[in-house]
């Protein structure tokens, strides 16, 4: 959760170095090839200067109508009714847009192939089922 490691505002001082080194990172990193993954239910609540940075966006539901007006404000490269529907996601729906998806793209992520656990893949694992 980026909203509790690096959050608008910093209440005590190892939050506020971790912001510190996040914005910098954010600002500064892409030209050394460092990229940062900010993963939140809650981004109206994580540090502006490190959203401002993030040029992709994976959307998944949002039950908050301020966080969807935030993130439809924030990232306003992305028309805001495919926004506005983040309230309406099922189970694996997902948007993408920026980079990742040159046009936004609205989809339905599938099971996972691999079992749950964290054991080594067999070499089948791309073999359909």
């Amino acid at each position: 959760e980026a909203h509790n490691v690096i959050p608008a505002s910093a209440q005590d001082p190892l939050t506020l170095a971790a912001t510190e080194v996040a914005v910098a990172t954010a600002a500064e990193g892409r030209k050394f090839g460092i990229h940062l993954l900010v993963a939140t239910q809650r981004p109206s609540k994580v540090h502006p200067e490190v959203v401002s940075q993030c040029d992709n966006l994976v959307l998944l539901r949002l039950n908050s109508i301020g966080d969807v007006r935030d993130v439809a404000q924030r990232f306003s490269h992305v028309p805001t009714g495919m926004i506005e529907a983040a309230p309406t996601f099922g189970l694996g729906e997902v948007l993408f847009a920026g980079p990742i998806a040159p046009v936004p793209l609205r989809v339905d992520v599938g099971h996972r192939f691999s079992p749950e656990g964290g054991a080594d893949l067999p070499t089948t694992w791309a073999t359909p089922t």
